[in-house]
Formats: C-alpha cells, sequence, structure tokens
C-alpha cells in the first residue's frame, strides 16, 4: 500500500474539494482563497472571495462558479473577472454553503438555514437551482443543513425516473426526487439511522431505483 504524503499545507479551512482538469481546486474560508494544486503540490492563488468562498463547480463554458458563504451570493469567475451569478439571500437563514452543477449548467446550492456560529436553534432551509443566466428558484425546502460534495454530488439524475445513488461515507441521510428537473436533494436526518442497504426515497413507489454504486 502507498504511504499517504501531504499535497499542500498552511491552509486553515479547507472546503468544497473538487478533481478538475488535472489538479487539485479548494476553498480556504480563512484566507479567502479559491486555490489550484498541482499534483505536485504547487498551489496557485486562482481568487481571494471576501466573503469566505465555499462551494465550487464549473458552468458548460469553463467559468467558474463560487459559494460567497456570507453575502449569500452565487460568484462567477469568467476571464479572470468576478462577478456576481446570482444573489440568493432572499431563500437563506444562513451562511451559503457547498454548490454542485450538473451537465446542464445548473447549479444547486445549500445553506446553513440558521446562525450556526452565533448559536441559534437549527432550523430547516431548502436547496436551490441557479440557472446559468443566474435565475434563482427553491426546488426543495424543509431540509436540514443540505451541504456537502460528498452528499450533493453523488445523489444525480441518471434517467427521467432513475436516481444514482453512491453513499456518503459520514452520515445517514435521505434522497428525494425534487419536483424540478427531477433532480436528487439531500436530507441529512441522523447519523446511522439511514445506511446504503436501507435507503430511503421520497419518490412514488412506481418510481424505479438503480443504486448503482458511482457516478454516470
Amino acid at each position: 500500500m502507498a504511504a499517504l504524503r501531504s499535497l499542500v499545507s498552511g491552509g486553515i479551512f479547507f472546503e468544497g474539494p473538487r478533481w478538475h482538469l488535472g489538479s487539485w481546486w479548494v476553498s480556504d474560508f480563512y484566507t479567502h482563497r479559491v486555490s489550484r494544486v498541482s499534483p505536485d503540490g504547487d498551489a496557485e492563488t486562482i481568487v481571494e472571495v471576501e466573503a469566505q468562498p465555499s462551494g465550487l463547480g464549473w458552468l458548460p463554458d469553463g467559468s467558474l462558479v463560487i459559494s460567497s458563504m456570507r453575502d449569500q451570493r452565487v460568484l462567477r469567475l469568467e476571464d479572470g473577472q468576478l462577478s456576481v451569478l446570482a444573489d440568493v439571500s432572499a431563500h437563506c437563514g444562513g451562511y451559503l454553503n457547498d454548490l454542485v452543477v450538473d451537465n446542464a449548467g445548473n447549479i444547486f446550492v445549500g445553506d446553513f438555514g440558521f446562525d450556526y456560529n452565533g448559536g441559534a436553534q437549527a432550523r430547516t432551509t431548502s436547496l436551490k437551482r441557479v440557472s446559468r443566466d443566474g435565475v434563482v428558484t427553491v426546488v426543495a425546502d424543509d431540509l436540514q443543513f443540505p451541504n456537502g460534495s460528498a452528499n450533493l454530488t453523488y445523489l444525480l439524475r441518471v434517467g427521467p425516473h432513475e436516481l444514482l445513488y453512491a453513499p456518503p461515507p459520514c452520515a445517514g441521510c435521505r434522497a428525494r426526487v425534487c419536483p424540478l428537473a427531477e433532480q436528487i436533494c439531500l436530507d441529512r436526518i441522523g447519523v446511522g439511522e439511514v445506511t446504503a442497504a436501507a435507503l430511503r426515497l421520497a419518490a412514488s413507489p412506481s418510481t424505479p431505483v438503480s443504486a448503482l454504486g458511482g457516478l454516470a
């Protein structure tokens, strides 16, 4: 077995890691940097996000999209210029969080739902879809802390009526079909309550499910 080695050091809180075009991309909450790291460990700051970066993804045209946490905006980096693609603050109860982009360029993003750092009581929130031209639509609500590339990116539509499920390794979860575009959203319902062998889907009984264990 190959020995583990450090790829990069000097970060404070890495978030939203992605593998893209042969490099590891990651946000750092507290240095406010989005970085690209080569397989040899050479790190390059791509952009700085004042209001804290989180989730990362790419639109079909290759432009980078970033969750800006504190001001609850989805940003777009194109040709070195950072701009606001969408302001989703009207649909957020807490900091914006991780995101995932589908093949059509739709961005799905969650938020904390409440003032986590301030010790507020937990509240449910929504999953937002941001189109590539910045139109915001709530596609699911009453969700508890929808978050995580390890969660959202492994719950994707693979056909008109099929769900792709590759279980996140860390927490019990419930997947369900959202009413728009039949995308999948995640609702964490308590660690250990649901396992891969006992997946609960809030879909109609006639909806066939494929537990394929990987991404298409």
